[in-house]
């Protein structure tokens, strides 16, 4: 069974005035590979996977929440699927 995505490894990066929660591999030297959040879950939809996805890139992997869903923050005008 796989490990789950630790909330230890968890970062945050300011985009447009919002806090957008992220996680990254830091692994590979190519294009990396980005797991957008699934409306209207966080990141964790794919914890599952992570560590698969991880052990089978070359590429670095990053998974983040969009604005309003995980812990990122959230504006009106973004709120619609």
């Amino acid at each position: 069974m796989t490990k789950p995505i630790s909330i230890d490894h968890m970062e945050f990066i300011e985009v447009d005035g919002l806090k957008i929660r992220f996680q990254r591999n830091r692994v590979g030297a190519g294009i990396p590979i980005v797991l957008r959040s699934p409306w209207p879950e966080s990141l964790y939809a794919y914890q599952r996977i992570w560590q698969i996805f991880g052990a089978e890139a070359s590429a670095p992997l990053i998974a983040f929440d969009i604005p309003g869903f995980g812990q990122s923050e959230d504006r009106l005008q973004l709120m619609s699927p």
